[in-house]
């Protein structure tokens, strides 16, 4: 998903360049985000950074008691951040403004 964000957001910007042709990447992006996790295996054992994030996304989901409280404060935290973020993103693309385009996107992807 994380490689999706640029994709996603070039896709957009590049309204200004191709007109409404800039759908078919937008779908493009959209399709492949659908596909992703059908077209590979869940995650067994959680080795890398990535797995282990999203055990922890699934940990929250379907059980918040086992998430001990001063890591619940922190996820509060990431949620309001990547919030910002998705804000800024969207006024940079609105805007076409570059800077509050990337800030958001790195912001959310650290979030």
């Amino acid at each position: 998903m994380r490689r999706s964000i640029p994709l996603m957001l070039l896709s957009i910007w590049s309204r200004t360049w191709i007109g409404w042709w800039s759908l078919l990447p937008v779908g493009a992006v959209v399709a492949w985000l659908f596909v992703d996790p059908r077209v590979f295996p869940p995650v067994r054992e959680p080795r890398s950074w990535a797995a282990r994030g999203i055990y922890g996304e699934r940990a929250w989901v379907q059980d918040r008691d086992l998430v001990p409280p001063a890591h619940r404060k922190v996820l509060r935290l990431l949620v309001a951040l990547g919030v910002i973020g998705f804000g800024m993103i969207f006024w940079g693309l609105i805007a076409l403004d570059v800077w509050p385009t990337v800030f958001g996107a790195t912001v959310v992807v650290v979030a």
